[in-house]
């Protein structure tokens, strides 16, 4: 691996860590900082893994230890998106976030949400008589930014919002989690890559 890679990599690291915790910071209702900071975090995570894609071509070793980065990159959930949400940010109308107030949905169709409309604006769930005990009815989320799926606009394939990395599941898929989850990632992996230096 040569040495230049590793060093570009870690200041990429840095300025990723330093986009999570401007996200982390934010805590506006515009979230203007915080998506600014995701889209940059996206940024310098993909670099990343470009700085060390050309570093590992040095020898034979490296190149085949970044051949299996590559290969985990495709397949795992998390990474793939990451990658994916990098290029809907950068070459698409749609992008990777959504921001939103709050909002209630229902998760099946016989269950009702009526809003009061009142300034109060309470609301009130509408559930049949054949409910079981543990069915879960609706979804209540606060404002925030939240992770939408992305597409691939080369191949047409979705991308959905990332629920499993390495094979452990994601139980809580907002940004600053999935951020979290990459950046444990990245710092491992510039780590390899500094024992493979030339």
């Amino acid at each position: 691996m040569h040495p230049k890679a590793v060093e570009d990599a870690k200041i990429r690291f840095r300025h990723a860590k330093g986009f999570l915790e401007l996200m982390s910071s934010d805590k506006s209702f515009e979230f203007k900082n915080f998506e600014e900071a995701w889209i940059q975090f996206l940024g310098a995570i993909n670099t990343i893994f470009s700085k060390l894609e050309q570093g590992s071509k040095i020898n034979q070793k490296s190149k085949s230890w970044y051949d299996g980065v590559k290969h985990q990159r495709r397949k795992d959930p998390l990474l793939s998106y990451l990658r994916q949400a990098r290029n809907s940010e950068e070459h698409t109308l749609e992008g990777s976030s959504d921001k939103t107030g709050f909002t209630a949905h229902t998760n099946r169709k016989d269950v009702k949400i009526v809003r009061s409309g009142k300034k109060d604006n309470h609301i009130e769930v509408v559930v049949p008589e054949n409910v079981k005990k543990g069915d879960e009815l609706f979804t209540i989320r606060g404002p925030g930014i939240y992770l939408i799926d992305v597409i691939d606009g080369r191949s047409g394939k979705l991308f959905q919002v990332p629920k499993e990395h390495l094979g452990q599941s994601i139980e809580n898929t907002t940004p600053l989690e999935v951020a979290s989850k990459a950046l444990m990632y990245m710092e491992n992996l510039i780590s390899e890559a500094e024992r493979l230096k030339t």
